[in-house]
This record gives structure tokens, C-alpha cells and sequence, in this order.
């Protein structure tokens, strides 16, 4: 029979857990799970995603209002036209808008971190790859300061209706 730590071993070598040849961990090379994690955080429609969010979550509000729109056959009213109570078709885009709302923290905290790690597998000098997380941040900032500015000016009341 095979001794458990012989499979152990077959199975986990000393370079996944980042151990060098004397099986010292060197906390500056990266695993084999480290390379798949980055791979994953790399993946284009992924990175897209953090940045499309916050448009994502004013538009639910505008679909919301369309959809009231549409099953009132008026324009929503500020203070009278509920979106609670119009249809069970606007409890829809109402709750997902709510949903995105909510969760908007988590996906920005969880944004910040996805492409800190993404830069971080990425090759080149550590002052190279600090300078390209900012450059994420920075554009990260900017289309939630717009997302923000949008529900702020709030063209047509959609927003204040929304709230009330």
C-alpha cells in the first residue's frame, strides 16, 4: 500500500506552494495556483464588467421607468405613480435595480482587489505595475463619478421617482 504522504507529495509539488529547491517558501514567487488565480482576474469580459457596473446600475433604474412607462401608458409621476404597486412587470427591473444598488460596495471593494491582482502577475518592475493599478483605479473612479453625476443631475426625475 502507498503511504498517504508518497500521494501527498505525487500530488502537490514543492513549486505549487511556491517552495524553492531547499523547500524554502519565497513569498515573492508565484504558484502555479497564483498564475491561475491571475489568469482568471486577466480575462477581458471580467475586467470589463467592473467598469460597466455602475452604468449597468443606472440603467436598471431607467428600464424600471420605461417599463412603468409602458404598463401605465403615461409617463411615470413623481410622488404618485409608485413603482410598487403599478405592475408585477415593473417589480422586475425594480428589484434588480435595487439588487445592484445594494451590492454596488461589494463590487467595487471586489473590483479594487480583481485588478490588484491582475497587475500583480503581470511582469515588470513593481513601480510598472503600481503605476498601471492607479491608471485601473483612476478609470474605475471615473465611471463611478460619472455613474454617480448621472443619478445626481438625474435627467427626467427617473431617479427621484424611483425613491419616492
Amino acid at each position: 500500500m502507498v503511504a498517504a504522504s508518497t500521494v501527498a507529495a505525487a500530488l502537490l509539488k514543492r513549486t505549487d506552494l511556491g517552495l524553492d529547491a531547499a523547500g524554502v517558501l519565497q513569498p515573492w514567487g508565484m504558484t502555479n495556483v497564483g498564475r491561475a488565480v491571475v489568469r482568471v482576474c486577466e480575462q477581458p469580459a471580467l475586467r470589463a464588467m467592473w467598469f460597466v457596473y455602475p452604468a449597468l446600475v443606472v440603467a436598471m433604474y431607467y428600464v424600471t421607468w420605461v417599463t412603468a412607462w409602458v404598463a401605465l401608458g403615461h409617463r411615470p409621476r413623481y410622488m404618485l405613480d409608485d413603482p410598487k404597486y403599478i405592475h408585477w412587470a415593473v417589480d422586475v427591473p425594480s428589484a434588480l435595480a435595487a439588487l445592484l444598488t445594494y451590492s454596488a460596495p461589494n463590487v467595487l471593494l471586489a473590483a479594487v482587489t480583481f485588478l490588484a491582482v491582475a497587475r500583480w502577475g503581470r511582469e515588470g518592475s513593481g513601480g510598472q505595475r503600481l503605476r498601471g493599478w492607479l491608471g485601473d483605479l483612476a478609470q474605475l473612479a471615473l465611471c463611478w463619478i460619472a455613474a454617480l453625476v448621472v443619478l445626481r443631475v438625474d435627467p427626467g426625475g427617473v431617479f427621484a421617482w424611483w425613491l419616492d
